[in-house]
């Protein structure tokens, strides 16, 4: 210890590298009277080195900057994901409408178009593909792959159709 021009003692603050040493320990998770006992000092020394250093805030630190790193790096790997599934959902989309549109097999355009009705979620009025020649198929095939939308019926009021 040293003395003051009073005479008082004072207290002389611990090197730094041991006290940064015992924050190791701390960071590491052992306890604090392990730590005083390591150094062979009190564990009221290690908790005051603690408070001052400010230990926890640290640690907090230390986890909020992982935790947004994490997020960052899952984040950015999903992104990639996504992007990637996207390529290759446009890339599928386009390779059923072909088949749903110019498909030499009738049965073949039947399925690409089942498969679309089943993707929309559609569960009626799907085609039967292992009957391409029955005459509702041929029609929906024929419905699905024109270029024209379907034209809405016009406007009723009661039993009168109004004409526009």
């Amino acid at each position: 210890m040293n003395t003051t021009d009073a005479g008082k003692a004072k207290s002389v603050p611990h090197n730094l590298s041991t006290r940064l040493k015992a924050y190791e320990l701390f960071a590491a998770g052992v306890r604090k009277s392990d730590i005083a006992r390591e150094f062979g000092t009190t564990r009221a020394t290690i908790t005051r080195w603690s408070k001052v250093d400010r230990w926890s805030d640290r640690m907090l630190d230390i986890v909020r900057n992982a935790a947004s790193a994490a997020d960052l790096i899952v984040g950015d790997q999903v992104g990639a994901i996504l992007v990637h599934l996207r390529t290759k959902l446009a890339r599928r989309v386009e390779q059923l409408e072909a088949l749903c549109s110019s498909a030499e097999k009738p049965a073949t355009r039947l399925q690409a178009i089942a498969l679309w009705f089943k993707l929309a979620g559609i569960t009626q009025a799907i085609p039967d593909p292992t009957k391409p020649d029955k005459a509702g198929n041929l029609e929906l095939i024929q419905d699905l792959i024109a270029d024209d939308p379907p034209k809405e019926p016009s406007p009723r009021v009661g039993n009168h159709q109004l004409n526009s």
